[in-house]
């Protein structure tokens, strides 16, 4: 129209997206326009249309990048302008090719006729006269095909204002052009519209992350190839599935449902095996929900033994272990056992030790001729070391019953014996059973091996009922018995009775050897101190992990092999698993080895210009302490970083969860010792999973671990901060922060490189050469008695002290030799039992008494008048240990006669008194005629008791001046402390005249004096030297040598943890458990010890210590 405005020349970009639902189904395709002015560049609308109608398209979920499975490349074509220096504008046809995530794969230019084109000046969309003058411009999209598969091109118009329209479509296998929109059907390329199955999703618990099913999306069409229906399949039954959580992508590691069978063995009762087939079906997790059995011929099978896997056992270690409660004898010298028949005996008699052959008893004819006899079996207990038997009974002709045995259970389970005779016999395993003897003959069991044959015990009875003697009694002991260490096909070990087969007692300890090899025990035990380099272990200031030292036990057969060896702390007790051994001496000097920690800083970080704006980015790296060395970290995200999680900085990037995330690492950045990811404000909703192809951290830390199915990492609480460690990195790492809370969850990318390098050392100096061994000669007594075994003991110290290795040999310091008894010094063996010390104490008793020490039997308080006694009494003076204990008004107390009853008055005076004296306590006393005495019932035996006075306030005036009986006693008994054989030390008691008594009863106190009482029962007392004993537990400090001026002698036995021994040089020196030595002058002109000190190494150690000293 003439005169009218110009529209203003815009140009169109087009986007390619997906209309993705909550569930992850896409519910279609919608092409995006934003729609820029040419000249300001301004943005100034966006259309967005369906691609195959160019109708207006409105989105009912979120438009995303389509995903790259099942989608083809699209191509568009638009018509350009070249414009030259001058302004001139050439128009050309340029096609652009770009992936299914949008990424440009090529660019082809050519001239309006066809023929190949080169640009040469700017390119641009074409410009239009004010009047608008090229109303339409043509786009084609191919890509398309009919419902029958034939290739389509559709054809659209933009006008000036950018509107889309469809002008029609090409038939590009005629070339016909058809106006209008394109046919209903029309579908990508290589769709088939039929019945069509998506890929599997899976339906997600919202609250745990949890996968509850697998599900796969059914399409039906119809004809026009339009959707004419979907539903929701169980991926692993085909039914209908009704999902509880949401259905969407799968997290990694979830895959279709499989099945798996294995070959198996059904193992009858007896002994039968049958080789079948097992089917197992397992969920979309993993786990078995059902199987299906089959022959090998492939029809179904029921198995009806035991279901094992078809293996054989072989035996891997031939034991022995201590079994207890076996029958080793029978005893027939007790009166209470006359035989285990009437008047018979049992024949022969077993000791331990012999090898049982047979065991015989003869009936005796005391129920008569013909009659049957029974032998009830209740439980005895005990363990008789027999094998298969055979009895020898002979049947009686006159029963007309067979006979038949049931007494014992062998091996438990029923055996079928033979009688001599011929006929069967049972043996009945049921309590309660009889073993029935024809009348006057006997039976014998004949034992070809060792088995263990449990026994019982109880009465005899005739046919009538009557009881006879009871069985004979046997004894029982704990004896080595044979066990078998078996492995199975899976290398399970299981520990099984020798004999028997059974499963071994409750806390059963084995003592093995290779099979068939010569019993060879274990001669020598080396122990050697390492480190372990702890990745765990907090960092020292400096940022150094120090090693944690620990001991390794290595024990040495008979033949100088290693036998094995086990780690313990440093106690030598507590069981130690290491993670990485190393020697404890650091390569610089003295103290433990340790590591340090080198971070990789970031240098830079910019967008991938080859990937997704603000989803690619690359981050180069460098290590701390070297700036030559960098690498690159290539991120992706599944998701733009920043929107509702906040504003967009690369320097710190936030996305919205659900996102996944991928670190792809160079050769460089795989140089580092490991990769830590960090999940900043980890919540309990926002559980991750590891990507299905990255290999599961090395390690979690910080409030990151495992779910109980290790299907997802989450937070032990929230707001905190988890840690995934990869150690020796791979080239790609992958997880997803998931998010099950429904609101806005988010999170950053975070990860920190590290490698780790030698630190130096912790601990200890530069000097070098300063560990140590020593050689000390001890002896080993014999537990039983016997002369001690010299042996050596060589111990190895570190340059702190520490014991790093202790080796027993013998005395050609080659051959290993291994303690059998009490390991002690040589100097403290000598005739034993001997005693090495005494001391004196004394049990003091003491007595006192008032109101019997005059005037006839009952003493002052004359019972002739009742009445004297009743009223109000008071105490005006007590003396006790010479001072006055009435200083105040006197005490006061109310009798209420002076009768028989003792509470009428002395009762109530004792009260009294109890109330002024609280160290004793006292009593109304009994004197053989009357009651009228009070004494002490408790008291202190140092207290010394005086006058008291003491009056009734009531007529006639009554005033008594009373003084005490009092007695004390003192007997002297003497405490002997003697070293026994076998190392240990035992206490005694002797009274006055030497005789050996029990320990005294009541309060003992150190005789007066300190001075040691002459011990009757040793012929040397008298000497001049004292000595002392004590026993010390903990680190309390015994410094015996400024303790006693002329110490002559000390002797340290450590029974527990380790004593640091201080003497003349100064030094201390850690000696262990089970190692006794002693110190004393040289020679006679010595006049005592300098230095003698003693302390434990920790609150664990206990240690003994014995001396002499001159008074």
């Amino acid at each position: 129209m003439a005169g009218a405005a110009a529209t203003a020349r815009v140009d169109v970009e087009t986007v390619l997206l997906c209309d993705t639902l909550p569930d992850g189904t896409v519910a279609g395709v919608a092409l995006v326009e934003p729609i820029y002015d040419t000249i300001s560049g301004d943005r100034v609308g966006t259309r967005i249309v369906d691609p195959a109608t160019g109708a207006a398209y409105a989105p009912a979920g979120t438009l995303q990048p389509c995903q790259p499975d099942g989608c083809n490349a699209t191509t568009s074509v638009l018509v350009l302008c070249d414009t030259g220096t001058d302004g001139t504008a050439t128009q050309f046809v340029r096609a652009t090719t770009y992936d299914c995530e949008g990424a440009l794969l090529a660019t082809l230019d050519r001239t309006l006729d066809g023929a190949a084109y080169t640009v040469t000046g700017a390119v641009g969309v074409c410009p239009t006269a004010p009047d608008c003058e090229s109303p339409t411009t043509p786009v084609t999209s191919v890509g398309l095909c009919l419902a029958d598969g034939t290739p389509i091109a559709v054809t659209v118009v933009r006008d000036c204002t950018g509107a889309v329209t469809s002008e029609g479509w090409i038939n590009l296998s005629t070339g016909a052009w058809s106006a209008g929109a394109a046919p209903a059907g029309t579908v990508a390329c290589g769709e088939s519209r039929s019945i069509q199955v998506s890929g599997t999703f899976c339906d997600v618990d919202d609250t745990t992350g949890d996968v509850l099913g697998l599900v796969l999306v059914e399409y039906t069409y119809d004809d026009t190839g339009a959707i004419a229906s979907v539903r929701l399949v169980d991926a692993v039954t085909g039914g209908t599935y009704a999902p509880t959580g949401t259905v969407t992508v799968c997290p990694a590691g979830v895959e279709q449902p499989e099945r798996d069978a294995i070959q198996l063995c059904d193992v009858a009762a007896d002994g039968t095996v049958t080789q079948f087939v097992r089917d197992y079906a397992r969920d979309e997790n993993g786990a078995i929900v059902g199987h299906s059995d089959y022959t090998l011929a492939g029809t179904a099978y029921t198995p009806a033994g035991t279901v094992g896997r078809c293996c054989d056992t072989s035996v891997v270690a031939e034991c022995t272990y201590s079994l207890p409660d076996v029958v080793t004898g029978f005893d027939l010298t007790d009166p209470a056992y006359a035989g285990c028949w009437v008047g018979a005996a049992l024949n022969p008699t077993y000791e331990f030790g012999d090898r049982v052959t047979s065991w015989e008893a003869t009936y005796a004819s005391d129920t008569g001729s013909g009659s049957a006899v029974g032998f009830t079996s209740p439980d005895l207990g005990g363990v008789l070391a027999f094998t298969a038997f055979t009895p020898a009974l002979p049947v009686n002709p006159a029963n007309s019953s067979p006979s038949y045995v049931g007494t014992a259970v062998v091996n438990g389970v029923t055996v079928t014996l033979t009688l001599t005779g011929g006929d069967g016999v049972g043996m009945r395993t049921a309590t309660g059973a009889e073993l029935t003897v024809g009348g006057g003959d006997g039976f014998r069991l004949q034992f070809s091996e060792p088995v263990r044959l449990t026994l019982t015990t109880g009465a005899f009875a005739d046919n009538s009922g009557n009881l006879h003697e009871r069985f004979c009694g046997v004894t029982a002991e704990t004896v080595p018995w044979p066990a078998l260490k078996l492995a199975d096909c899976n290398g399970d070990i299981t520990a099984l009775d020798g004999l028997t087969g059974e499963p071994l007692p409750a806390g059963a300890v084995l003592e093995c050897r290779a099979p068939g090899a010569d019993p060879c025990e274990t001669t020598a035990v080396q122990t050697v101190r390492l480190c372990d380099l702890d990745p765990t272990v907090e960092a020292d200031e400096d940022g150094r992990r120090c090693a944690i030292p620990f001991l390794r036990h290595l024990a040495y057969d008979c033949a100088g092999e290693l036998h094995g060896f086990h780690d313990t702390g440093l106690d030598g007790t507590t069981p130690y698993t290491p993670v990485q051994v190393v020697d404890c001496q650091c390569e610089s000097g003295d103290g433990l080895t340790s590591t340090i920690e080198v971070p990789w800083t970031v240098v830079s970080v910019v967008e991938d210009p080859a990937g997704l704006p603000r989803q690619d980015f690359i981050y180069t790296i460098s290590p701390e302490n070297d700036p030559s060395r960098v690498g690159t970290i290539r991120a992706h995200v599944s998701r733009q970083a920043g929107g509702a999680c906040g504003a967009y900085n690369i320097d710190a990037l936030v996305f919205s969860n659900t996102s996944a995330y991928t670190l792809t690492l160079d050769e460089v950045a795989q140089e580092m010792s490991y990769l830590r990811v960090d999940l900043l404000d980890f919540d309990g909703f926002e559980p991750v999973g590891i990507n299905s192809g990255s290999s599961e951290p090395t390690r979690l830390g910080g409030t990151a671990g495992w779910n109980a199915a290790h299907t997802r990492i989450v937070p032990a609480e929230n707001d905190g901060t988890g840690y995934l460690y990869w150690d020796n990195p791979p080239a790609s790492v992958g997880w997803t922060v998931y998010n099950s809370g429904g609101g806005v969850s988010c999170s950053a990318l975070g990860f920190q490189g590290m490698t780790v390098e030698p630190g130096g050392c912790c601990g200890g100096s530069s000097s070098e050469g300063c560990s140590d061994c020593d050689t000390i000669t001890l002896c080993d007594v014999p537990a039983g008695g016997g002369g001690p075994v010299s042996f050596l003991r060589h111990i190895c110290r570190d340059c702190a002290g520490a014991v790093t290795a202790v080796t027993d040999t013998a005395l050609d310091a080659i051959t290993p030799y291994t303690p059998a008894g009490v390991v002690t010094d040589c100097g403290a063996v000598g005739d034993c039992p001997s005693s090495y010390s005494t001391e004196c104490w004394s049990l003091v008793t003491a007595q006192a008494s008032y109101d019997n020490t005059r005037g006839g039997t009952c003493g002052q308080v004359d019972p002739a008048s009742m009445a004297a006694c009743a009223g109000n009494w008071r105490i005006t003076s007590w003396i006790i240990d010479g001072a006055e204990q009435i200083t105040g008004a006197p005490a006061e107390f109310v009798a209420t006669g002076c009768g028989g009853n003792p509470d009428q008055f002395h009762g109530a005076w004792a009260a009294a008194l109890g109330a002024i004296d609280p160290s004793s306590s006292w009593e109304a006393a009994y004197n053989g005629s009357c009651l009228f005495f009070i004494r002490t019932a408790s008291v202190d035996p140092n207290r010394v008791y005086g006058q008291m006075v003491m009056y009734r306030t009531e007529a006639p005036a009554q005033v008594y001046t009373l003084t005490p009986a009092s007695t004390r006693t003192e007997i002297p008994y003497t405490k002997r402390f003697t070293q026994e054989c076998d190392g240990t030390t035992s206490v005694s008691w002797l009274d006055a005249d030497g005789v050996e008594v029990e320990e005294p009863e009541g309060d003992l106190t150190a005789c007066e004096g300190g001075t040691r009482p002459v011990d009757p029962s040793d012929p040397d007392d008298g000497m001049v030297v004292d000595t002392g004993v004590r026993a010390v537990t903990g680190t309390a400090v015994q410094d015996l040598a400024a303790e006693f001026a002329d110490l002559q002698s000390v002797s340290l036995t450590v029974l527990a943890g380790a004593v640091a021994v201080t003497m003349a040089d100064g030094s201390d020196v850690a000696i262990p458990a089970g190692v006794a030595m002693t110190w004393s002058v040289a020679k006679d002109t010595d006049t005592a010890l300098s230095a003698a000190s003693f302390a434990g190494a920790d609150a664990s150690a206990t240690f003994l210590l014995n001396w002499t000293y001159l008074s």
